[in-house]
């Protein structure tokens, strides 16, 4: 099956500041794909890149099969995008504007629409620069949605929007990837966010994505282990299947990061080093900041 995002060995730079760095990245369909990343990783710049609304500089990417930065309009139609900021047509009633993009596609669901307007509490006759920066945001993923897309692209789509406003959005979300098998990538600061509706998640660091798992995967087989030998330093390097991230805590002290793919690592790893091994789960949030640390 042809991924709907296939990204390899990308490079990004702005000037001289390199953003993405041989980055690869296939997003599967019928995914719900969680973004992760400190502020500053490059998220959004993946996001475009992807989109073909910016070219990378060395590097495949591939959005439908075809390349992404010249991308037909047949499968550019197929896409919906909602950007940090939402700044266009803020003098139109949102109504208008609704009516005004849906004139561009086949097939718009104004029905869909109102009944989301009316869910979210949205006034579809208010002036796009009367409304909060919450309903601005949510104004921006109707006219996403409005031609059910097969691909769904959010950057920070629950930045502004209040915890009921940001609960009901994301039950929609679930809806749209469960009844429409919808493949869905957005990035979010919220990891609670991401746990609660995420089948995938991806963690960006310095230009490189360093995981990408499903969440379950994650849950079940992600595991920080808690290295101590009485008496003497620990290794400096660890040849360990599976292992994320190895460091030295002080003397006779180390913490791994390990994929254990239900392997007994711990029993394995502490008679390999004959040292006691004590393995625990790691939160999401605690596994992001571990692997961008």
């Amino acid at each position: 099956m042809t991924p709907i995002l296939d990204l390899e060995d990308v490079s990004f730079s702005y000037a001289d500041t390199p953003v993405l760095d041989e980055l690869s990245f296939t997003l599967r369909p019928g995914s719900l794909t969680g973004l992760l990343g400190r502020n500053g990783a490059g998220k959004t710049t993946l996001m475009h890149v992807g989109l073909g609304l910016l070219q990378p500089t060395t590097g495949r990417v591939a959005l439908f099969g075809d390349p992404a930065w010249n991308a037909p309009a047949t499968n550019r139609a197929r896409i919906g995008f909602v950007p940090q900021r939402f700044e266009v047509f803020q003098w139109m009633p949102l109504w208008d504007c609704l009516k005004l993009i849906g004139s561009f596609y086949e097939q718009w669901d104004h029905e869909f629409l109102i009944d989301l307007a009316k869910t979210w509490g949205l006034n579809l006759n208010a002036k796009i620069r009367t409304l909060s920066g919450g309903q601005q945001q949510q104004a921006a993923i109707l006219l996403a949605l409005g031609h059910r897309p097969e691909f769904l692209v959010l950057d920070e789509p629950v930045s502004s929007l209040d915890p009921g406003a940001r609960r009901a959005f994301l039950s929609t979300l679930i809806g749209l990837n469960n009844d429409h098998d919808q493949t869905i990538l957005f990035s979010s600061h919220i990891v609670s966010d991401i746990e609660r509706i995420a089948t995938d998640v991806a963690i960006l660091h310095r230009g490189r994505i360093v995981l990408h798992e499903a969440l379950d995967t994650l849950k079940e087989d992600v595991l920080r282990l808690e290295i101590r030998h009485p008496r003497r330093r620990l290794p400096d390097r660890l040849e360990v299947p599976g292992l994320l991230d190895y460091r030295i805590i002080d003397d006779g002290a180390a913490r791994a990061l390990i994929m254990s793919n239900g392997a007994e690592h711990p029993v394995e790893l502490g008679e390999h080093l004959q040292a006691e091994v004590h393995p625990r789960p790691l939160p999401l949030e605690e596994l992001l900041l571990e692997l961008t640390a």
